[in-house]
């Protein structure tokens, strides 16, 4: 079933046709690197993705807030979504004879997803990021022809059985009876909590050892200590615990460097003992470490920046260490082989935190002395998720991009926050139904500390189907018109009195939740929308209903109240 034209158009305008061949249900478009001219983007265009206003049916990709959405065509003025951020590149649509999947090979990880409407006709397209280059590789987007009804539940299913076919993914079952670390967190909470920081934003922008501004205490060693004692006695019997700001001048102090351990927590020693003293309790203990930040004020920061393609250093946001540059995924990885044995050897065990890592769209670098092509940082970044699953039992990060579905195991959260958006109809959890059942993870900044949070936020978690995960002093950035604590306005503590709290809080979502902790090894097969209501079926065929809406849901002999959802 080919039909129309299929081409690429950069950013001067120029078309360049694209190789189209068909086997079976497979539509594979091609795009030989020697007809790409340099270039700053080039998107790829097919019929199966341009719908004109009006037509049935609808697209769906994850260009907002990390999220899945639903696009209708339905008549409206012109709007554009365009983003780098996706959590994974699979785009699909229902159309009126025929559904279709699409996912691309070559040069994926230079790819994001671009969606608009102009003049009532809708286009979703990927858009390569070449930056003044050509491509470094053939360009490929397979497309898959399904039956015509087929839903947005049935194509991620079919995308999910291809990774298994292909043993891309593994399911959590599995990877239990590999990895006791992984059998350990899919039953147990995950418990951050943040121990030092310096003020947030900086005052001091390039920090160095004579300007650092001092670092704020807001737990020791001991005091996690004490905390893990109340857990025990709340009977929490079973929670992995990850530091962070353990490291030498707190959370984003120096990286990447994060020896000595941060002597005003307790020091080495007294970081040893807690990892000890958790590990006696039946707790799994792991850290937060950092593979892509760097800051002028370590001595690995000279020369092992990524530069663009006009020599600059990529300058990020300003954190506790000052304003952050990225590290060469090259130098990442030269620098993790030296640092994360020595983390291991602390103690840690479990799945292994790396900031950032597996929720940032791949990084190209052009520094001469150290080139790298986004799929080069790939193949570093995955040695380093490697190196965590063997010297730690596992890999987390703060989200879970596809090009990291073979190593991370688990998400700290997979999306932000829903915005309205006039090509977001409908909110899906698209990611979360390809790999819930191979991955744990969080489902948003919105349901960290899930019980203190928002009821819809509540609900969201229940329908997304979330592991139970909980921060500890989570406001750390003195808020400012650009900087905001992103995980809420409730924060917990173990100030005083503050801890009972804490602990309690924690109990709550603990009994609450750990009823459910089984889903976590079982796929998501369907979702459904019925106006406020979600009906979400899993793989040993539990089904959840999640009522959105203000008054109670009737279903025959089934009642679930205003705000509220039922497991059958």
């Amino acid at each position: 079933m080919i039909f129309a034209k299929f081409y690429g158009i950069n950013d001067r305008g120029e078309v360049i046709d694209a190789i189209i061949t068909q086997k079976d249900n497979v539509v594979t478009l091609t795009i030989p690197k020697e007809r790409v001219m340099p270039c700053q983007y080039l998107d790829i265009h097919s019929p199966y993705f341009t719908a004109k206003a009006g037509e049935e049916g609808y697209f769906f990709s994850s260009p907002i807030q990390r999220q899945g959405i639903i696009t209708r065509f339905k008549s409206q003025g012109d709007f554009t979504l365009c983003s780098d951020e996706n959590p994974t590149l699979l785009i699909g649509a229902k159309r009126d004879n025929f559904s279709i999947i699409a996912y691309p090979d070559g040069m994926r990880y230079d790819m994001s997803q671009a969606l608009w409407t102009k003049d009532n006709e809708y286009n979703l397209c990927y858009r390569i990021r070449l930056g003044g280059d050509a491509p470094y590789e053939d360009i490929s987007v397979n497309f898959y022809i399904l039956p015509k009804g087929t839903e947005y539940s049935e194509m991620a299913v079919y995308y999910r059985n291809l990774l298994l076919s292909k043993g891309i993914i593994k399911p959590i079952t599995e990877k239990s009876k590999e990895r006791a670390a992984v059998a350990y967190a899919k039953d147990a909470p995950e418990i951050r909590i943040r121990m030092g920081w310096k003020p947030a934003p900086s005052p001091v922008a390039d920090q160095t050892l004579e300007n650092e501004p001092p670092m704020h205490v807001a737990c020791t060693f001991r005091d996690v200590m004490k905390f893990i004692d109340e857990l025990k006695a709340a009977g929490i019997d079973k929670a992995q615990l990850c530091l962070v700001g353990w490291n030498k001048s707190g959370h984003d102090g120096r990286w990447p460097d994060a020896f000595p351990v941060e002597p005003l927590l307790g020091g080495e020693e007294g970081l040893r003992e807690l990892i000890s003293y958790a590990k006696a309790n039946g707790y799994a203990i792991v850290c937060h470490t950092n593979s892509t930040d760097a800051y002028p004020i370590s001595p690995k920061t000279e020369g092992n920046l990524v530069l663009n393609e006009q020599g600059k250093e990529h300058e990020g946001g300003v954190w506790s260490g000052g304003r952050a540059r990225r590290l060469c995924p090259k130098k990442a990885l030269e620098f993790g082989r030296e640092i994360l044995p020595k983390v291991a050897d602390l103690g840690f065990s479990g799945l292994h935190y790396i900031d950032v890592l597996a929720v940032i769209s791949p990084m190209k670098c052009a520094n001469p002395a150290h080139p790298v092509t986004r799929r080069e940082t790939v193949s570093y970044y995955k040695e380093l998720m490697g190196m965590c699953h063997e010297l730690f039992g596992g890999f987390a990060s703060e989200g879970a991009f596809d090009f990291a579905e073979e190593f991370v195991d688990y998400g700290f959260y997979i999306s932000n926050n829903r915005p309205p958006h006039p090509l977001a109809d409908e909110y899906i959890p698209l990611w979360e139904l390809i790999y819930h059942g191979f991955i744990l993870y969080n489902v948003s900044t919105a349901t960290v500390n899930v019980n203190i949070r928002d009821i819809n936020d509540q609900l969201m978690f229940a329908e997304y189907g979330g592991r139970l995960s909980y921060y500890v002093y989570q406001k750390f950035i003195t808020a400012t018109a650009s900087n905001t604590n992103w995980l809420g306005k409730d924060d917990l503590t173990l100030d005083g009195e503050e801890m009972a709290k804490t602990v309690a809080v924690i109990k709550e979502g603990y009994e609450k939740h750990k009823k459910y902790f089984s889903l976590q090894e079982v796929t998501m097969d369907k979702h459904e929308i019925k106006g406020d209501v979600r009906i979400v079926t899993f793989g040993d065929g539990t089904k959840l209903i999640v009522n959105y809406g203000d008054n109670e849901y009737i279903d025959g002999d089934i009642t679930i109240g205003a705000k509220d959802y039922l497991y059958l």
